[in-house]
């Protein structure tokens, strides 16, 4: 593959504080637009592997942003430097079925925080 040292390089660089949170937005910001992200995958390290595997996440799931584990894992053995890290899921990387059922997952969690947000503002009218 021609991108091998860019998928090398987003493996071995250190995680920011905010990596997780900078990550899953853009996702989730790019899942919004109706684009063909219709999930996230996480690419587990070699230094993540008995981390994961205890907290039981699986190899290859596919996570809506929000329910993605937050990177880098807390019993990851190189803390800032774990190697693992959140790769987009395309809806040409599945099936149409599959696809079609993560799209309206996703309508379904942006219809739950947009409900959030209107409660939030009128509970601050109301104070």
């Amino acid at each position: 593959m021609a991108f091998n040292w860019l998928d090398n390089f987003h493996h071995d660089m250190e995680k920011a504080p905010n990596y997780a949170e900078k990550a899953l937005a853009a996702y989730r910001l790019g899942m919004r637009s109706g684009g063909s992200i219709v999930g996230v995958r996480v690419e587990f390290g070699p230094c993540c592997v008995e981390a994961a595997a205890s907290l039981q996440y699986e190899k290859g799931a596919i996570y809506h942003p929000d329910d993605a584990p937050q990177l880098p894992l807390a019993d990851c053995r190189l803390g800032e430097r774990c190697q693992s890290v959140y790769r987009p899921v395309m809806a040409y990387e599945v099936s149409p079925e599959k696809a079609a059922q993560l799209k309206a997952h996703a309508q379904e969690r942006e219809a739950e925080r947009k409900a959030a947000l209107r409660k939030k503002r009128r509970d601050s009218k109301n104070s």
